[in-house]
């Protein structure tokens, strides 16, 4: 369980560091909107239907991309309680601190990037797999 968590929390910090939209995005789940504050700096808020707020954040813009910066947070869709906090620094993931099974976990962001290659290899070893059974 602890590794699918993980696996996931993991997939999700990927998924911020990509991000570059700069309008409203809305979706039938949930609504994405990016303020711009000052100079390079913007603030981003997900929140459901609702209203209930899921993750918030900020980004820099850097050329014409928005990259993840500061501390960023994401709320259990069902409480709307505190669940992962993640720092960042102009799109470079410094740290992750989540809880799993109640226990508070920090991972730092060499830590995250042996999980990535560890996902990678994995992914190419099924590729290797696959291609040997042609």
């Amino acid at each position: 369980m602890k590794k699918y968590i993980f696996t996931l929390f993991v997939f999700l910090a990927a998924t911020l560091s990509t991000t570059n939209a700069q309008q409203t995005i809305t979706s039938t789940e949930n609504e994405k909107k990016v303020t711009h504050v000052i100079g390079n700096h913007y603030d981003v808020v997900y929140t459901d239907e609702e209203g209930n707020v899921l993750q918030k954040g900020q980004y820099f813009k850097v050329g014409e991309r928005l990259k993840p910066h500061g501390i960023w947070k994401l709320y259990d869709h069902n409480t709307f309680e505190l669940v992962t906090t993640a720092k960042y620094d102009k799109g470079d993931q410094l740290w992750v601190e989540t809880i799993i099974d109640g226990q508070k976990i920090k991972i730092d962001k060499y830590q995250l990037l042996v999980k990535r290659l560890e996902d990678r290899i994995a992914a190419l070893e099924k590729q290797v797999n696959e291609s040997e059974l042609e």
